[in-house]
């Protein structure tokens, strides 16, 4: 690797993978099962992004579905979800290309989200650009993180693998979601919200997003400008 650009941190659903469709698909085939009404378009923006321990109580709430069901459903979704659709996990449309760019110039990449850790690695496998990335950091199943957390350790790993300092001036989140922009704020790292996941300019400009992209494209001239 050259002289390093920059420190680039990715969220992974709805950022880098078109995921969120196949996420909402395969609960509803488990609120099918139940005989329950299926997730609402809000439901769905909600569903993407925090861990399902935290996503879910809001949606089982008005169908009358006992908290104590929330593990059951959460297993069934992974069951399905695992078997059907994670491994034919797409990256977004013009994303790609910017990844293997940045790899390119030298910026560090690596990914930090809310999904299971092997969950996580199966779907940028799938997307063709795990070779882009440094480290994939995730929780462990059933074991729910705060983003922040994930982004110190994702942060720390890089250090260790690299052998360097990571800058947290020359630090970037990337995300889709309120989460990863208060994850920025946390570690003391620049936040870019995009446009194109499950976030709204709302929600960002309440979390004081310190950039919000539109396209893949308007996010690569953002970092290297």
């Amino acid at each position: 690797m050259g002289e390093i650009q920059g420190f680039l941190f990715f969220d992974l659903d709805g950022t880098i993978a078109d995921s969120g469709v196949d996420i909402c698909t395969a609960m509803n085939e488990v609120l099918a099962e139940m005989s329950i009404t299926p997730l609402s378009d809000s439901e769905r923006t909600r569903l993407v992004g925090p861990p399902l321990q935290d996503a879910l109580p809001p949606i089982m709430q008005p169908r009358n579905i006992d908290i104590s069901q929330l593990q059951n459903i959460i297993d069934r979704y992974r069951q399905i979800y695992k078997a059907k659709y994670l491994p034919h996990t797409r990256a977004i449309t013009g994303v790609a290309e910017v990844v293997r760019q940045l790899h390119a110039e030298h910026y560090v990449l690596s990914v930090v989200t809310t999904k299971p850790q092997p969950q996580a690695g199966i779907a940028l496998r799938a997307t063709g650009l795990m070779d882009c990335f440094v480290t994939v950091v995730g929780p462990r199943e059933n074991a729910p993180t705060p983003k922040d957390e994930l982004l110190q350790i994702a942060m720390s790993d890089v250090s260790a693998r690299l052998q360097t300092s990571v800058n947290v001036t020359s630090s970037w989140m990337i995300g889709d979601r309120h989460f990863d922009v208060n994850a920025a704020h946390a570690v003391g790292a620049t936040s870019v919200a995009v446009m194109w996941g499950h976030g709204d300019q709302e929600e960002f400009a309440s979390a004081r997003a310190h950039h919000i992209v539109h396209t893949p494209d308007e996010l690569l001239r953002l970092i290297t400008k």
